[in-house]
């Protein structure tokens, strides 16, 4: 959404009054995690159905956008690929040791049941991912199962 020293807390409260409207007219859904895949800058593990996180967080954009306006929401939707990360990649260099490790594991699936979304204050200010809850909003009724 943007840098928190420019979100005054009028703006944040309102963000999760409306994400809490969102959300909660969706259901809980199921991923599961089988493949481990080597990409451009990262190793991650893909959820599937992707559809159903992409959802969850196109309701969260829809929230975001109804109250800064839908142009100043970030990053464009259609390139999200919901993940589990492994590792990060921050060296160029060949992918086939990687490759080879994996091929080498036999990872059992795991299956996440997702009945929540936190609203996240995220930085990288000491060169890896770091955040705190601001909100946390719960998903309705049973599990959706695709």
């Amino acid at each position: 959404m943007g840098f928190t020293d420019e979100t005054s807390e009028q703006t944040l409260t309102s963000i999760v009054e409306e994400a809490g409207k969102q959300l909660g007219q969706l259901p809980a859904v199921e991923v599961a995690f089988r493949d481990i895949i080597v990409a451009d800058k990262a190793i991650v593990m893909p959820a599937e159905p992707g559809e159903a996180v992409q959802q969850l967080r196109a309701a969260t954009r829809t929230a975001i956008g109804r109250v800064v306006g839908k142009d100043q929401v970030p990053e464009d939707p259609r390139r999200y690929r919901p993940h589990v990360s492994i590792a990060y990649l921050t060296a160029d260099g060949p992918a086939a040791p990687y490759i080879r490790a994996i091929e080498a594991t036999n990872p059992h699936p795991a299956t996440v049941r997702v009945s929540h979304v936190d609203l996240i204050e995220m930085h990288r200010d000491r060169r890896m991912y770091e955040w705190k809850v601001v909100s946390r909003f719960l998903l309705k009724g049973p599990v959706k199962v695709p």
